[in-house]
């Protein structure tokens, strides 16, 4: 397996070395803050080992309310990556540690971390089958014309095979290689018989690399930035010749001292000559293609290639949808555009949670174009678009759905709620429904609309022709759906009826206060009177005392002598 590199550098105008998504995990139930507790950390795949330039994808989960905030780990050390996932692409040996995630709650400053899980990267020289990868196998068939057998040597991707064919005698004398494999094919020749035999020297079943271990198969870079085109296992040198070419463009032609680019090149190439290395600065969308490079030693001439992607930076990223303002069961469509970038990666949020494809949840154009069928109030969110490459990412705006829905779960409640009510007593009808926009409220009594109108209805002084069946039905304007309560009963009672045999509480309460009011009014008017009498001038008897005896004989001068009795 070709080892890829890290095409990372300084000079880069996208800074990511692997993208990072974001999938929040879901608050706790619990009602407050609490938490984080319970973090764990999932890797996908779940491998032993990692080849070189895989990827993996790193979950992490905590329950937390609010939503905890995590932070990555490498060997203890802390990675510049958030979120509730770390995606690592183009992996290489360095990526090899122990990973952990730290989950922290802003409300209750408490953080907890995972228990750490191992990421172990190999190369080429570490595979367990001896360094083939799955498509890196060329073969050799051997057929002998006169018995039409096979055999197969199965070989390194970058190993070069020399066959001397002696036709005479019908014998393969050796096969040997330029570099360090030393196999034979004796035992497997010794058989044949001598005849006249064709070599078919197989190419690429899969995957072989077009530099034959020189350079890598594909490489990729950030437009306005820097590859280095590095010669992963140069020849011996010395070095006669180093020559670079872009297609069939020369870019560079170097000899021991000397070496000058073509003028398209000049000032962006650096050639190194130990090692025939190349690195190219200052890349264009128009630099991806094709490279070649030729060393020439005293031995023999080299050449590998290499394909290489120059990739646009992501700006520009934009959400729509056709329409916001939805109705329960009806549909949606958002779409994700960017206004520049390459090699695009979309990620869709809800909220803070990511969306998948699912029963209800198609996502096409790549990502690019997200619908919802059979939407749910549910579905109400602003849903924003994550666009990424290798090398840089962008967020849009959010767009906000709102779902229009009921009413539903109708319900009426009595205040208090009794079996029976007296007359005069007092009662509250509350009617709540799950809707939006809100719903419109209408009462009924027996089956016959009331005037009344809310969420509230309450009956004061209730009489006897109050009793009946009561319900109320909520209606939303938007949905033009309606949903009427199960009824409730209420019964109102007289005195007569009241199981005591007596007054009610209220009609007891009722004669107090008439006797109350009597007797204070009464109380009232008497002190009124007397302030009154007791203001007006009362005469002087001395002053009358004169007059009682000034003629008493106008008093007695009728008055006849008593007779005397007569026995």
């Amino acid at each position: 397996m070709t080892q890829v590199l890290p095409l990372l550098s300084p000079q880069m105008s996208c800074e990511a070395p692997f993208f990072a998504t974001l999938n929040v995990s879901p608050i706790s139930r619990r009602h407050g803050p609490n938490g984080p507790e319970n973090t764990t950390l999932k890797l996908s795949p779940s491998n032993d080992h990692y080849d070189v330039g895989s990827t993996i994808t790193m979950s992490s989960s905590a329950d937390s309310r609010p939503e905890a905030q995590i932070e990555w780990y490498q060997n203890g050390s802390k990675l510049p990556d958030t979120g509730s996932e770390l995606t690592l692409i183009n992996i290489q040996i360095g990526d090899s540690g122990e990973y952990s995630c730290q989950a922290f709650n802003t409300k209750t400053l408490m953080s907890e971390t995972s228990l750490p899980v191992s990421v172990s990267v190999r190369g080429v020289s570490e595979r367990a089958d001896g360094g083939l990868s799955a498509g890196a196998i060329a073969g050799i068939i051997i057929v002998n014309i006169t018995h039409v057998r096979l055999y197969f040597l199965i070989l390194p991707s970058y190993h070069i095979l020399v066959l001397i064919l002696d036709c005479a005698q019908g014998l393969f004398r050796s096969v040997k290689e330029t570099t360090s494999f030393s196999a034979r094919l004796t035992d497997t020749l010794d058989d044949m018989d001598k005849a006249v035999t064709g070599v078919i020297l197989l190419g690429v079943i899969s995957g072989l690399t077009n530099g034959a271990g020189l350079l890598p198969d594909t490489m990729m870079a950030a437009e306005g930035g820097t590859v280095n085109f590095t010669t992963v296992s140069p020849p011996d040198g010395p070095f006669i010749t180093i020559t670079w070419l872009f297609g069939a463009k020369t870019i560079i032609v170097a000899t021991p001292g000397s070496g000058t680019p073509a003028p398209d090149y000049e000032g962006r190439v650096t050639i190194f000559p130990d090692t025939g290395s190349l690195e190219l600065r200052n890349l264009t969308l128009n630099d991806s293609g094709v490279y070649t490079v030729r060393i020439l030693t005293t031995a023999a001439e080299h050449e590998g290639t290499t394909t290489l992607e120059v990739v646009e930076c992501v700006s520009g990223v934009t959400a729509s949808a056709n329409s916001t303002d939805l109705l329960e069961s009806s549909s949606v469509r958002l779409s994700c555009s960017v206004s520049s970038g390459s090699s695009l990666t979309f990620l869709w949020r809800n909220g803070s949670s990511e969306v998948t494809a699912g029963d209800r949840v198609q996502l096409t154009d790549e990502g690019a174009t997200l619908t919802i069928t059979n939407v749910t109030h549910y579905d109400e969110a602003t849903y924003t678009c994550h666009v990424s490459n290798p090398f840089s990412s962008g967020t849009s705006n959010g767009v906000k759905l709102s779902v229009s829905y009921g009413p539903e779960n109708t319900t009426l409640k009595l205040s208090p709620s009794n079996d029976h009510y007296d007359v005069g007593s007092t009662i509250t009808m509350s009617c709540s429904a799950d809707s939006r926009p809100e719903a419109q409220f209408e009462w009924y009594q027996n089956g016959s609309k009331l005037p009344d109108t809310g969420s509230e209805l309450t009956l004061i002084n209730i009489q006897i022709g109050d009793s009946g069946e009561y319900s109320c039905q909520a209606f939303n304007t938007k949905t033009l759906m309606s949903e009427t309560s199960l009824p409730v009963s209420v019964s109102v009672r007289g005195v007569s009826e009241r199981a005591d045999g007596g007054l009610s509480a209220g009609a007891i309460a009722g004669i107090v206060i008439a006797c109350l009011i009597v007797v204070s009014a009464a109380a009232a008017g008497g002190y009124i009177l007397y302030k009154k009498n007791g203001s007006k001038p009362q005469p002087n008897v001395t002053e009358l005392q004169p007059h009682i005896y000034e003629n008493p004989h106008p008093v007695y001068e009728n008055v006849k002598p008593q007779q005397p009795r007569k026995n």
